[in-house]
């Protein structure tokens, strides 16, 4: 049974919840008119027309690069045509989510909050593309307001939300329950349903970080925005737990995504994110979100028994500038090594035998895959050897680099 102050917290939450400010009038109204298939263009453009500043972020969109025909599009009728229903009712989401937050919390809570949304929404949506799937616009809208409860939070609690940050990333959901009375999933969708949106993106929201829906083959939605999720951490933003390789691998095959195609999507990433800020009128520098180059490139053996893992690790330190090392090569010339890899999976004992005179040489750079497979007992373990990433970061990789470390 939940403990009496938990309960209390939950109330005033929810209570707070209900006094947030609403959607624009104009907004509710077309997303009701874009979910009625019975809807014409004239409805639209009829509700569009009461609202300037909606008509010309309409029009800005519709003639954007990333939606552009052969001619230029003056009306909002002709813009119907070119997007669809679908991708409008999402463009009109993101549009109004985006003004109705932009003066709910602090600048810093705004700031955290819209650096990783701008990031997730424009991974989500580039995964959903390379996948093939037909979800790019919800995946979009569901990656920009996946972590909405965080900035709820934020508005409502200040005071406590400014130890949110030093929860323990493993443990968050049981400790945003703790200091907040409910969780940011469930917050969120208490707005989003407030808010009228569609059922689909509430549900989105409200599982996002439920493992048992992202990794299965029901919700393809979710598992893109759980692995879009997962890849802000290579550029460490927002607060996704670490997790063991095998659920890794498991939502990036629910995603429809190969693990050989992750370095081109962050790559695809960083060109839009920008654009994805101008677009949404969003203020901000997301210009961190798109350092790659490396002041260095270095030379990295990755030592695995796991194929999956060796093209993961290989995707990830390719997107930074790094160069793989092949294992013959790196075993003949492992002074050659700026950087060793070690995945637990590959230190059995008998295999550690054989590597141990290796190892030995590049114990100074030697650095051991936090994969969640614990390390056998042995010399390795003496040796108090520093863990690194699943989800690799650039300054990690500098780090550990010719044993700078």
């Amino acid at each position: 049974m939940p403990a009496t102050g938990t309960v209390r917290k939950a109330e005033e939450i929810a209570t707070s919840v209900k006094n947030l400010p609403s959607l624009p009038a104009v907004v509710q109204k077309l997303i009701m008119v874009l979910d009625d298939t019975g809807s014409s263009a004239k409805d639209i453009e009829d509700i569009v027309a009461t609202d300037p500043a909606l008509t010309a972020r309409i029009l800005k969109l519709a003639n954007s690069p990333l939606y552009k025909g052969v001619d230029p599009v003056a009306t909002i009728s002709q813009s119907v045509t070119r997007l669809g229903f679908w991708k409008l009712r999402d463009v009109v989401i993101s549009v109004g989510a985006a003004e109705t937050l932009s003066e709910l919390a602090s600048e810093k809570a705004q700031q955290d909050y819209w650096h990783h949304a701008l990031h997730t929404a424009t991974c989500s949506n580039i995964l959903a593309t390379t996948a093939g799937l037909p979800i790019p616009e919800e995946a979009f809208v569901t990656g920009l307001l996946h972590d909405i409860g965080e900035l709820v939070f934020a508005a409502i609690s200040p005071e406590r939300y400014t130890q949110y940050w030093e929860l323990d990333p493993q443990h968050r959901l049981e400790q945003e329950e703790e200091l907040f009375g409910a969780t940011h999933p469930r917050v969120g969708n208490m707005l989003l349903r407030q808010w009228l949106l569609p059922k689909p993106l509430c549900d989105a929201v409200r599982l996002h970080h439920t493992e048992k829906v992202y990794s299965s083959k029901r919700e393809p939605v979710i598992s893109v925005v759980a692995l879009a999720d997962m890849l802000g951490k290579v550029h460490c933003i927002g607060s996704e737990p670490n997790c063991p390789a095998k659920t890794l691998f498991l939502v990036t095959k629910r995603a429809g995504v190969r693990i050989d195609q992750i370095a081109e999507v962050l790559r695809q990433v960083d060109k839009q994110v920008a654009d994805t800020q101008k677009r949404l009128e969003i203020a901000g520098d997301v210009s961190f979100l798109t350092r790659t180059a490396s002041t260095r490139n270095y030379t990295v053996a990755v030592i695995s028994s796991e194929p999956a893992m060796v093209t993961w690790l290989q995707q990830l330190l390719s997107y930074f500038g790094h160069t793989i090392m092949p294992l013959p090569d790196f075993f003949n010339a492992p002074d050659e090594a700026h950087l060793v890899i070690l995945d637990p999976e590959a230190a059995s004992p008998r295999r550690l035998a054989r590597l141990m005179p290796v190892l030995e040489q590049t114990r100074d750079r030697l650095v051991i895959l936090d994969s969640g497979i614990e390390m056998s007992p042995g010399d390795l373990q003496e040796w108090a050897l520093p863990k690194i990433g699943l989800f690799l970061t650039r300054d990690e990789i500098e780090r550990y680099a010719d044993g700078s470390a």
